[in-house]
């Protein structure tokens, strides 16, 4: 469940900024959810919009800050 106040990530989103907290790289991430590198840098760079960060690495402490991972 996600915490109040938080931003509302897609399942994609979350599931790309999960991978990036587990230390894959947009590629490696790209092959384990099974989509383009593309598709997976959009995700990744919506869910850092949405969380109010500059690099994956502040999404990651952010989605964790706010009880999403």
């Amino acid at each position: 469940t996600e915490a109040a106040g938080a931003p509302l990530l897609s399942p994609r989103e979350l599931e790309a900024i999960r991978h990036a907290a587990q230390g894959l790289s947009a590629p490696a991430t790209a092959a384990a959810m099974h989509r383009s590198l593309e598709t997976v840098r959009h995700h990744r760079k919506a869910a850092m919009a949405k969380l109010g960060a500059r690099t994956i690495t502040q999404a990651v402490a952010r989605a964790l800050s706010l009880g999403l991972l």
